[in-house]
């Protein structure tokens, strides 16, 4: 149990864990030297995962210099293919701990992600890097990047590629939508849709106008 401002935050761990802090700097570029793995973090009930077997994902994932080819053990493919491939199967992965490449978690919501690398490395730059110069496997992570409270629209978007459904769920209110775009920003995402900056733009306008 940890105590912080006069409130009370209850933690589970695994036995013959620690949980240790981390103080990471805010800008990414600097963080990635800084990163190391971290024993249990906090826990939250996830989803039970699906009891037919899942598809397997690459083990080895590379990019052309410009990005836009996948290399994988399996087979080579235009980027926007694989991940079309890979949103296909997002119900046998997503939230799902069991086959999990590492694991991302936030101290700031108390959440934590079941993160697979190729539904993460395709569509995010900022993940690209850091899956490119760490050896996540497995591992519990401490996420650092901005507006975590909006981080599980980011999440889900990413393995389900549905778009309408993250407007409708995360870009509600005023704060919401500039958080999440400073997040879709800061994570550098690959063909995003139209739609989400297109949103952005009509709200932070209209923001701006109301302040004149």
């Amino acid at each position: 149990m940890h105590h912080s401002e006069g409130v009370t935050m209850n933690y589970m761990y695994y036995l013959d864990q620690r949980y240790e802090y981390s103080t990471l700097p805010y800008n990414y570029q600097n963080t990635f030297p800084a990163m190391r793995p971290v024993s249990m973090p906090p826990i939250q009930a996830l989803p039970t995962p699906p009891l037919h077997e899942c598809p397997s994902l690459d083990k080895e994932l590379t990019f052309s210099p410009d990005g836009m080819t996948v290399f994988t053990e399996s087979q080579q493919a235009p980027l926007i293919y694989y991940i079309h491939q890979l949103r296909t199967s997002h119900s046998h992965h997503m939230w799902n701990k069991w086959t999990a490449t590492c694991y991302f978690f936030s101290r700031q919501v108390n959440t934590f992600w079941p993160a697979h690398r190729p539904y993460l490395a395709a569509q995010s730059l900022y993940f690209r890097t850091i899956f490119e110069r760490h050896q996540l496997n497995g591992q519990f992570w401490e996420l650092e990047v901005p507006h975590q409270e909006v981080f599980s629209g980011v999440y889900e978007y990413l393995y389900t590629g549905d778009v309408d459904e993250w407007l409708r769920k995360w870009f509600t209110t005023t704060e919401q939508v500039r958080s999440s775009w400073e997040l879709v920003k800061f994570l550098e995402l690959v063909d995003l849709p139209e739609k989400v900056s297109r949103r952005a733009r009509m709200e932070l306008e209209a923001v701006r106008l109301t302040r004149k």
